[in-house]
């Protein structure tokens, strides 16, 4: 009778799905006539189909909410040896030129999990970080090639450029994550919240 009963239950009890993975960005690339960005990475799809959102934080602003007008998984190539996903955002502001820095990219992939008996919405969230406008200060030339076998001298070699990278970071008392550049900017990346918490901001 014992056996008969454990039987039962192990036919009747559904399976937990297992929460889908973080997301995670790869490349961004940036067309700011068109105010458009291509974001590529892994693990963005719930399906076949993007379920989530994709939010931009501006240094000195809150957070804006960018149209994702199509998701596209990519084939396998010599070029990309794992399936990548591939998102094409809108909604870039016009001006974004008047917010040259460095900022947050993040890409929300929403999933549903049963609590209790309930369906409850939630969230993984991957993030990088993005540089709008101006470039850093021009570094130094490069040397000249040497001479050809008919006695030209080389192109001159190009102008490096240095990066802008993450100083330091804080949390205030209202729990918002402050990111010091070393540039000196600050980006409010908003209020820190588990990855994997229910709803959104």
């Amino acid at each position: 009778m014992v056996l008969f009963t454990l039987q039962f239950l192990v036919a009747v009890t559904t399976p937990v799905e297992a929460a889908p993975r973080t997301p995670k960005i790869t490349s961004i690339e940036l067309n700011l006539d068109e105010g458009t960005m291509i974001i590529t990475g892994r693990y963005f799809a719930w399906g076949d189909k993007f379920r989530g959102k994709v939010l931009l934080h501006l240094a000195e602003t809150g957070p804006m909410t960018l149209n994702v007008d199509s998701y596209a998984k990519l084939q396998l190539t010599d070029g990309v040896p794992v399936r990548l996903d591939q998102l094409q955002v809108s909604g870039i502001p016009q001006n974004i030129d008047e917010f040259s820095g460095v900022h947050l990219l993040e890409v929300r992939r929403r999933y549903r999990e049963q609590v209790d008996g309930v369906s409850v919405v939630r969230y993984k969230t991957g993030t990088s970080l993005v540089t709008i406008g101006s470039e850093g200060s021009v570094g130094p030339e490069g040397e000249k090639g040497e001479k050809g076998e008919q006695g030209e001298q080389g192109e001159q070699g190009p102008a490096g450029l240095n990066g802008v990278g993450i100083s330091s970071a804080g949390i205030t008392k209202n729990g918002d994550l402050i990111l010091t550049l070393s540039d000196g900017t600050e980006i409010n990346a908003g209020s820190v919240r588990n990855s994997s918490s229910a709803g959104s901001r």
